[in-house]
């Protein structure tokens, strides 16, 4: 083990003293995490007496427990007192992320703080959510951000208790609301605060950039924010914002109202929706009750989608279904739409090592080089954003494709890694030697 302070003169030592220092961190974290449920184990509450955190799902804890153990791990009472619960809800409900944990240091252990993470999430919540979210987030909780272990969560309270869902659904639109605070400071500047539902917000969202677009075009030169806080003042002003965004071309996509066509709803609504059809034909029963809005990474109950798409105050665009099995290819360059829509619905997002950008905001490229013979098809594509993507073609990493959606990535100081719809994966296989032309199919 390398001493603090000791010059490593290769890229190659600094990386692994980097990786045991972290595996000897990882290691002390989680038997914290244990040593958090021996304390709690000892202090258990006696009949009568308060529960330190008031879960029913978990063994009582006397009131004062957790202060003495805070103090001793040297955080504040609140935050030890979090530490011990997440530990708990990790060993009694979520055995396999436990597991995982107790392992951490090992090429197959979980960090404590991403486990505490996904406990945060699920305490209180039923046992059947638990287990659920136990057995489907333990062999992915090493790359899964909050974002994805929220989204998770819901996905899971409205597949197993879709009555109560649909409820709490309902129940949240009664609270819509629309605040504006005046700022303490002598300013002249208020806040406003909204919730809503998110069709008629993301209809203000494109409002707001169309005239802030336009305020722009006018000579404002004020920063977007700026521009984008003027245009709510001038929604204030019907009649101002309706002159703004009729007399400005292209402000408004409506056909001529001369040719005698029908003209188009300006607020416009195209969603890539991922929805059974069992959703669609019993959009209150527990199975499939839920779609995923693609564009947005949010799951959405299909009877919200259903409300959405029956509005006659939006012109709806249904994108077509994409088999993503076939095998596309053409003999150009250029990709079509139908290709690199088929790549973006496949990948979801950028394929670089826990690169989370989104599929649709990347560009897609040519893992063997179209230059080089490398084929434009099904096989050969992959979306990489463009600083992944400057990467991959300016500097030594290098990567290849197995089969589509899997990448085998190869780092300037020759680490490996597999991403595939799972996430991210250390590995110390080769990387495959690539098909001719990139393409795996017997056309190819």
């Amino acid at each position: 083990m390398e001493s603090v302070g000791t010059v490593l003169e290769t890229p190659a030592r600094v990386l692994d003293a980097a990786r045991a220092q972290r595996a000897v961190a990882d290691q002390a974290e989680a038997r914290i995490l244990a040593l958090a449920c021996d304390w709690a184990d000892l202090h258990p509450a006696s009949p009568g007496e308060a529960d330190a955190f008031d879960d029913p799902h978990l063994p009582a804890v006397a009131w004062d427990a957790p202060a003495e153990f805070a103090l001793a791990i040297g955080t504040t009472h609140d935050a030890g007192a979090r530490l011990i619960h997440q530990a708990l809800e990790l060993r009694h409900r979520l055995p396999r992320l436990w597991a995982r944990t107790m392992a951490a240091g090992t090429p197959h252990g979980l960090q404590s703080w991403r486990a505490r993470r996904i406990a945060e999430h699920t305490i209180a919540h039923p046992d059947d959510v638990a287990t659920h979210l136990d057995a489907t987030l333990a062999p992915l909780a090493h790359q899964v951000g909050p974002v994805t272990t929220h989204r998770l969560l819901h996905e899971t309270l409205t597949r197993l208790h879709p009555v109560q869902s649909v409820a709490e659904h309902d129940q949240a639109m009664n609270t819509r609301h629309a605040t504006i605070r005046p700022l303490p400071q002598p300013t002249g500047m208020a806040y406003l605060e909204a919730t809503g539902d998110l069709k008629d917000f993301l209809d203000l969202n494109h409002t707001l950039a169309t005239i802030a677009a336009i305020l722009a075009t006018q000579g404002n030169t004020a920063p977007l924010d700026v521009r984008r806080s003027q245009a709510l003042g001038i929604l204030a002003d019907p009649h101002h914002a309706a002159h703004l965004l009729t007399t400005t071309p292209g402000a408004l996509t409506t056909t001529d109202s001369d040719s005698g066509r029908r003209p188009r709803l300006r607020k416009q609504l195209v969603l890539y929706v991922h929805l059974s059809h069992t959703a669609l034909a019993n959009p209150r029963s527990g199975a499939g009750a839920l779609g995923r809005l693609e564009n947005l990474s949010l799951p959405v109950l299909s009877t919200q989608i259903r409300d959405w798409c029956s509005r006659t105050d939006t012109h709806l665009t249904v994108q077509p279904v994409i088999d993503l099995n076939d095998h596309l290819a053409v003999d150009r360059y250029e990709i079509p739409e139908r290709l690199h829509e088929q790549t973006t619905l496949r990948e979801v997002h950028c394929a670089f090592p826990r690169c989370t950008r989104p599929a649709r905001t990347c560009d897609h490229d040519h893992t063997a080089p179209h230059a080089q013979g490398g084929r434009t098809c099904t096989c050969n594509l992959a979306p990489l954003c463009r600083r992944h993507h400057r990467l991959k073609t300016h500097t030594r990493w290098t990567y290849t494709t197995p089969t589509p959606g899997t990448h085998h990535w190869t780092t300037p100081h020759g680490h490996t890694y597999l991403t595939n719809p799972t996430g991210t994966h250390t590995t110390t296989q080769p990387p495959p030697a690539p098909p001719p032309r990139g393409c795996w199919h017997p056309d190819g």
